[in-house]
Formats: C-alpha cells, structure tokens, sequence
C-alpha cells in the first residue's frame, strides 16, 4: 500500500513575522505545543529542534495539522521558506516523532467548577478561530478573587486578539505582563466575567 505524500502549503498569517504551513497530516490529536527556543523543544519535538536550527526562527508551534515559524528577520524569505518546507517534508517522512505532548492532567486535577468553564469557553470557542490563523491561545490560570484569567499566546495571534475575540473583545482587558522568552501572558478579566454571568 502506497503512503500519500506529504503536502505542504504555506499561509501567510496577520503577523507579518509568522508563516503557517498547512499539512495534509494530523501532528496533534488537538490544542498546540509552543516552542520558543531550542532549549524548550529539545526532549518534545524533534521537529521543532531542527525547525531551530535554522536562523532566524525565533519560534515553533505545532498545533493539529499545521505548522507555524515565526521569524526574526524576513532577509532571504523565499530561500528560507524553501529550507523550512524541505525540514518538514524529511522529518515527516522520516516517521520520526514529531512532538511529544505534555500531560495536562496534572494542571486540571485541582481547578475550580469556574476554571473548567472558562477552558471549556477558551477550547470550544476561542482556539479554533486562532488556529485557522496558525495561531493558539492556552488557558493557565484563574484568580477567583480577582476575577483575572490568565492565558498564553502562541504563534500568529499575539498582536491581533481583540479581532479573533469580536464582540467581547469589547469587554476585554489585555495586559501584556511578560514578554521575556515564555510567550505573552495575557489577562482577560471579560471571559471571568462572562463565566460569572453564567454564560
């Protein structure tokens, strides 16, 4: 039986920075895995390792079934789309792992009925329409006495968030609170709120 070959198609994205490469493969049974230095993806994602070893990536995520690269500079984009499409192609066909993902069961066993709900909202209604443009939004925490969730952003969604969220970006306070090599973490107090009301 003859294996169907890998096909690649590359996405510009509303980051200029960040590419989107669309596979007609499954990498993830689902949510994304976020890589921005080699360090992070050594022991994770071979794939994400050798996507790092070609400058001037900056980051890697993997989400379901495709792939995002977020460059430093733009200099040489075409031969260096080239080189980023032929490292899929041979990582893939290699049957090498592509990523391991990491157990979030751990993180879940202790959050409150208002946490479940706020991911549940993140998951079902937020992360699809940011992955469509190579982007992920992760929940991390909720402060109930505050009424503060706390999310992280991942490839393509960073500077364009209040879009993807439409009528509640309205309600949405976005505050920049760490931008030093783990992602943006973000505070949303609207999604607690939203889950406070009952929606």
């Amino acid at each position: 039986m003859a294996t169907v070959p890998v096909e690649i198609n590359l996405e510009f994205t509303p980051n200029p920075n960040t590419l989107k490469y669309t596979l007609n493969r499954r990498l993830l049974v689902t949510g994304a895995e976020n890589f921005k230095t080699r360090d992070e993806a050594e022991g994770h994602s071979p794939l994400a390792v050798k996507l790092h070893d070609l400058d001037p990536v900056s980051g890697i995520m993997i989400g379901p079934s495709f792939i995002t690269v977020t460059l430093s500079s733009q200099d040489n984009l075409r031969e260096f789309n080239r080189q980023i499409m032929n490292v899929i192609k041979e990582h893939l066909e290699s049957g090498e792992t592509i990523v391991t993902p990491r157990d979030p069961g751990e993180a879940r066993a202790n959050e409150t009925a208002a946490a479940r709900r706020i991911r549940e909202i993140i998951d079902t209604e937020v992360r699809p329409a940011v992955a469509m443009d190579g982007g992920d939004i992760t929940f991390d925490s909720y402060d109930e006495n505050a009424g503060t969730v706390y999310l992280y952003l991942m490839g393509a969604c960073s500077g364009w968030i209040r879009d993807v969220l439409g009528e509640r970006a309205s309600q949405a306070v976005v505050v920049p609170l760490d931008r030093k090599g783990h992602g943006i973490e973000t505070i949303f107090e609207a999604i607690a709120a939203l889950v406070a009301a009952g929606v």
